[in-house]
């Protein structure tokens, strides 16, 4: 890494002005009164130490990003060891009666098929079975009537019908597994503690036995506070795992409703 330093004489006595650039679009500037002169200097070495400091930074990183590799090609191992697990736990699954009542519709289920929004049943005044499970009756049909027949392919008809089982369960499962692990990246959790943290850090600070927190976050609790003795109990947990050296009660500053 380099600094390049450039001076511009505009008159007899010019205002000059030292650019230093970093490498990384930075740029500071200073400018002082001298007599008029031109000097250019290029490629002046930083000290050893700024040099050290930017490879212990950059061995860092690399050791981050290959701790996370880690950490994430663990994290999969066991999700997919589970899978497997679950994957062998559902292939056990009795068949029970809403099958047998799907894939061949009952003449009564055939009326929730043939009205799924329940609307004829209403207007008619009439009476059909499980008039509100349309839909679990709809998948169960559609996928016994289609998985065990391409699982006959490669193995006899009773076990396609138990794969179908095991697979229609464990594609269920993978799919509230996705769903789950999107809601949690979408909405960021990791980072709704922030707050907490930082107030955390107040109270371990802090000299007072009563610590007022300047937030309307709930810290530790499940409301804001708005007397010390409602923090007793926390206060104590907080102790026990040594945040705090002693238990220093808290509660949230009130704060002023501007009109």
């Amino acid at each position: 890494m380099v600094i390049n330093i450039l001076t511009i004489s505009l008159l007899d006595t010019a205002k000059v002005r030292f650019f230093f650039d970093n490498n990384k679009g930075k740029i500071a500037d200073k400018q002082t009164d001298i007599p008029s002169f031109r000097i250019v200097i290029k490629n002046v070495p930083l000290q050893k130490n700024n040099l050290k400091k930017k490879a212990t930074s950059k061995t860092m990183k690399i050791i981050k990003k290959t701790l996370m590799t880690m950490l994430y090609a663990i994290l999969l191992f066991f999700v997919v060891s589970e899978l497997f697990r679950s994957f062998r736990q559902y292939s056990g699954a009795t068949l029970d009666g809403d099958v047998a009542e799907s894939v061949l519709p009952y003449p009564e289920i055939q009326k929730t098929f043939n009205d799924p929004t329940g609307i004829k049943t209403i207007i008619n005044n009439e009476k059909h079975q499980a008039p509100n499970r349309f839909f679990s009756y709809y998948f169960l049909q559609q996928t016994f009537r289609e998985l065990p027949f391409f699982f006959q392919k490669f193995h006899d008809p009773v076990v396609s019908v138990y794969l179908t089982i095991a697979v229609s369960k464990i594609a269920m499962h993978i799919v509230i597994l996705s769903f789950s692990t999107y809601l949690v990246h979408r909405n960021k959790v990791y980072i709704f503690n922030t707050v907490e943290k930082q107030y955390l850090y107040v109270l371990a600070n802090s000299e007072e036995d009563i610590v007022i927190l300047d937030t309307d976050r709930a810290v530790f609790s499940w409301e804001p506070l708005d007397y010390p003795e409602e923090s007793r109990y926390y206060a104590e947990v907080l102790y026990f795992w040594k945040i705090t050296d002693r238990v220093k009660l808290y509660y949230n500053k009130p704060q002023s409703n501007e009109d």
